[in-house]
This record gives structure tokens, C-alpha cells and sequence, in this order.
């Protein structure tokens, strides 16, 4: 009997298994006939296109994990530059940036410009330049409105020099190039890195990284578009920088730094190709400053603004719907609102006003020691002054009571010849007979 019931205890152990790998698959099935439901209605996106939002979603459990004010600060504003990035590289949004950017498309309608971007890849892709061989990594397609540009690679590799990551790289096709106008001559393209820079201040020179960038995409074209000595094959390079929070002296500025010839002895009539390196700087201004900057936004500050520096995703989607004919997809929106939750919403802004406010705190607690120290100082100074006087006074006292010692006595010995020449008058006048 004991057998009998070891036996069936065991089988009943056996058999809940089975029973909920029955219940995960119908809950599979129920799942995929949501999804397929929801992809008719056009609310929801298939996971396939979800892969890189949901991977850079709010990290709650990382951000706890923080312990250290600065180390949330750092962890939280890591996945706001995630969404900022991806927000960045799509496609709507980089063609108003390169129109106001790159002269090539100073004249382009914003949807021809969406028509020459190419090479549409995931970002975060390894190059190794100089070996003629590039690897593609989590790559994805999107043919969507909304589609993400991931271009020919976003991390910089050559052997000795280190790593340079760049937040979003693509190629794009010249406008002539694209429709087939004028002289059809090599290079058709333009190889363009868009970086989002937060700190306006890093502590270094941002155009200088900005030319070390596009150094980078210049040398690493060698072995994979110029091969041999044939340097005209090489595509002009520009690196445009999105700067936040600058200060109202230069919100809403675009600064462009290039190549240009200048005749130094006589004047050169050949022809040259020196303009393969094109650095733009476009400053925004901080969050709540925009109506103190010195400068009036474009159309292009505009839309940054409202990208970064806007609270409400509702109105947010209004104005790139009405303004700039931007279709917002789910993953721009849910971006949105990680980097709303993230800088307003409880956890950036909180914690950098907190340190800010400590920082304040700190300053006021220095400036009242300087001024404490200062007022010590002075009472010090005065105090050692007030004994200076003291002693002075004392000194001239003694001096005095010296004096007056002397005078006396010299007082009693004037008296003592007094008596002495008293008595000898005296004894004169009895010698004398005249007492």
C-alpha cells in the first residue's frame, strides 16, 4: 500500500508540469491573437519593431540600485541620452536637421530629404576600418513613417587609437544624386554623425570632438569605399551637434565650422577638393529659459525645443502633427514620455535640483565662513592693534613714571645742596660776627 501510494504521489508530481505548459499555451495563443487584433487597428507595434524601444526603457531596478546621488544621476541620465538618441535617428526628425544643417539640403523639401537618407541599420554597430570588412549587428527594418535610422555603423574602431562611439552615423544620398540632375560625379553621398550633448560644458572643446568625429569617418572610409591612393572616392563627413541646455548668451544659435581655401602668395586657378569636413553646432536653450534667450529660435530650434524641452507629450505630438507634418509612431511616443518621466517627472530634474540645491547650499555655507573668517580676521587685527595701543600706552606710562622718579630725585638732591649751602652761609656769618 505504501508503495502504491509513493507511486501515486509521485505521478501526481508529474503530471502539474504538463498542466502548466497546457496554460502557457493558451495564453500564447491568446497573446498572438491580441497582437494580431491590435496590428489591424494600428494599436500595436510587433515585437520584431518594439526590440531596441523596450531595451531602453526606464530601468526602475537599475536606478534603485544607485545608491549614490551621483551615481542615479549618471544611470538616469544614460537611458534619458538612450531615448534622446533614438528619438534623434528618426528619420522625419533627422531630415529638419539636415535641411537647417547641411548646405547640400539647405534647398530640399523636408520629403525629398527623407528619400535620400540611407542605410538604415541599428545603431551601436561595430566598423573596422582599414580592413575593408563592416559587421552588421541587430539590425532592423522599419518602412514605417517612423522609420529609425541605425546607418553603416555608430563605434569607430581602428587598431591603436582607441574607440569613438557615435550616437547616430548614416549615409545620405545628394539631392542631384538622388533624382538624377547635372553632372553625376564621385562621391553621390555624405556620410553624417548626429551627436545629443546635454552638458554644454563637459569640460573640453565640443568642436574639437566634433573634427576628431569627422577625422574618424574620414579615415575609416579607407579599405571600404577608397581603396588604393584614389582619395577622390572619399565622401565629405559632417557631424552635427544638438546642444541642450545652453546658456541664454547662445541658446538658439548654429554655429558651422569648415574648410576653406585662402590664397596665402598669388592667386590658385585650379580646382580643389577641400570641403570634406563640415562641424554644425545647434544650441537650445534650457527648459523654462526659452523666452530669455538672446537669439530667435528657427524652425529647426523649434522642434528641438519641443522635443526636449516640453512636459506634455500630448502637446507635443500636436505640434510636430501641425507644425512639421511629423507622424508620431508609438515608439517616438513612448520615448517621449520615458525621457518625461525621467527629467520631469520624478527622477533627473529631482535629483539634479537636489544637487543643485546642495551646491547653492554649499556656496552660501563658504561664502558665510569667507565672510565669518573675514570678520574674525578683522576683529583679530583689531584686537592685536588694541594691544599694540595697550602696550604703547603702557611703555609710555613707565617711561613717564621713569621720568617723574628721576625728577624727584633729582628734586631731593637739589634740596640736600639747598641745606648744605643753608648751613654753610650760617657758620660764615658766626666766623664773621655778624650772628
Amino acid at each position: 500500500m505504501s508503495e502504491m501510494k509513493g507511486t501515486g504521489k509521485k505521478q501526481a508530481v508529474e503530471k502539474k508540469p504538463v498542466k502548466k505548459q497546457a496554460i502557457r499555451e493558451q495564453n500564447d495563443k491568446k497573446q498572438v491573437i491580441k497582437e494580431q487584433a491590435g496590428m489591424k487597428q494600428g494599436l500595436f507595434t510587433p515585437p520584431a519593431l518594439m526590440d531596441n524601444y523596450l531595451g531602453s526603457a526606464i530601468d526602475h531596478n537599475q536606478i534603485a540600485r544607485s545608491n549614490k546621488g551621483n551615481d542615479r544621476i549618471e544611470v538616469i541620465s544614460a537611458q534619458y541620452d538612450e531615448n534622446a538618441k533614438w528619438i534623434l535617428a528618426d528619420k522625419q526628425i533627422l531630415s529638419w536637421i539636415m535641411k537647417y544643417t547641411v548646405p547640400e539640403y539647405g534647398e530640399t523639401a523636408i520629403d525629398e530629404i527623407f528619400q535620400c537618407i540611407e542605410a538604415v541599420h541599428v545603431s551601436e554597430i561595430p566598423i573596422s576600418p582599414g580592413r575593408g570588412e563592416t559587421k552588421w549587428t541587430n539590425t532592423r527594418h522599419n518602412k514605417h513613417a517612423g522609420e529609425a535610422v541605425t546607418g553603416i555603423g555608430t563605434e569607430s574602431s581602428i587598431p591603436g587609437e582607441g574607440k569613438a562611439l557615435y550616437d547616430i552615423r548614416f549615409e545620405a544620398l545628394l539631392p542631384d544624386a538622388r533624382e538624377g540632375q547635372g553632372e553625376m560625379r564621385l562621391p553621390s553621398q555624405l556620410v553624417i554623425n548626429v551627436e545629443a550633448q546635454k552638458a554644454p560644458y563637459p569640460g573640453y572643446d565640443l568642436t574639437t570632438r566634433g573634427i576628431f568625429y569627422c577625422a574618424r569617418m574620414l579615415s575609416d572610409q579607407m579599405g571600404r569605399i577608397v581603396t588604393g591612393d584614389n582619395y577622390d572616392l572619399l565622401n565629405k563627413v559632417t557631424s552635427i551637434w544638438i546642444c541642450m541646455n545652453a546658456p541664454d548668451k547662445n541658446a538658439n544659435t548654429i554655429t558651422r565650422y569648415r574648410i576653406r581655401q585662402e590664397n596665402v602668395v598669388g592667386r590658385y586657378k585650379g580646382k580643389a577638393r577641400y570641403d570634406l569636413l563640415l562641424v554644425m553646432m545647434v544650441r537650445i536653450p534650457k527648459p523654462g529659459r526659452e523666452d530669455k534667450a538672446h537669439h530667435k529660435p528657427t524652425k529647426l530650434h523649434r522642434l528641438l525645443t519641443v522635443l526636449f524641452n516640453q512636459s506634455n507629450v500630448e502637446e507635443t505630438k500636436r505640434v510636430l502633427k501641425t507644425e512639421y507634418q511629423i507622424e508620431t509612431t508609438i515608439e517616438i511616443e513612448g520615448r517621449l514620455k520615458n525621457m518625461c518621466n525621467l527629467a520631469e517627472g520624478h527622477y533627473l530634474n529631482g535629483f539634479e535640483k537636489g544637487v543643485e540645491s546642495q551646491r547653492e547650499e554649499i556656496k552660501a555655507t563658504r561664502k558665510e565662513l569667507r565672510q565669518q573668517r573675514q570678520k574674525t580676521k578683522r576683529e583679530h587685527q583689531r584686537a592685536i592693534e588694541a594691544e599694540t595701543r595697550a602696550n604703547t600706552a603702557e611703555t609710555r606710562a613707565a617711561t613717564a613714571e621713569t621720568r617723574a622718579n628721576t625728577a624727584e630725585t633729582r628734586a631731593t638732591a637739589a634740596e640736600a645742596r639747598i641745606r648744605d649751602m643753608e648751613a654753610e652761609i650760617i657758620n660764615l656769618k658766626k666766623q664773621c660776627g655778624l650772628i
